[in-house]
């Protein structure tokens, strides 16, 4: 698939950070969380899939400073989207889709275990265009307000909401 546009930016992170990242989330995952602080979320296109969003974790302001200097991108903001999705054989691929502008202007992903491929869709036809995958120590900005995409994958993947 040929690059059409400027819909994502890649990066890459130090073993020590992804360390730090995969510490934090496995507390959240393995906790037992109170309803205020984590939760499962559910929407009209992710129904069968199993989401974690939380606000607040041990280390969650240094890892969002650390990227930030890594990506120049603010994930530290009031109300700062921050969620575990898990792709499994119940759900293997989130549906296209757009995300909604006043949330954020793009997330960042990291995969906390096994693979996510992210897919760049046409505006009218859906067709894929590009495909990215996110993996070992990848970080990746994607529009995804701006853009139709789609995600395939196996594991946990780390999503950050960037300030709009």
């Amino acid at each position: 698939m040929k690059r059409m546009t400027n819909w994502q930016t890649s990066y890459t992170i130090s073993d020590n950070l992804k360390g730090l990242i995969t510490d934090m989330c496995n507390v959240k995952l393995n906790e037992n969380p109170d309803d205020k602080d984590i939760w499962q979320r559910t929407s009209n296109i992710t129904l069968d899939s199993n989401t974690w969003t939380f606000y607040e974790a041990d280390e969650l302001i240094n890892i969002k400073e650390q990227i930030k200097s890594i990506t120049g991108l603010n994930t530290l903001y009031e109300h700062g989207y921050t969620c575990i999705w898990r792709y499994d054989e119940s759900f293997p691929k989130c549906p296209i889709h757009i995300d909604d502008k006043a949330q954020h202007k793009g997330s960042l992903c990291i995969s906390l275990s096994g693979y996510h491929n992210m897919f760049l869709h046409h505006i009218e036809t859906k067709e894929k265009l590009e495909k990215i995958t996110i993996k070992d120590n990848d970080i990746m900005f994607i529009k995804n307000s701006e853009y139709y995409h789609s995600v395939e994958g196996n594991g946990d993947l780390l999503i950050l909401g960037v300030e709009a």
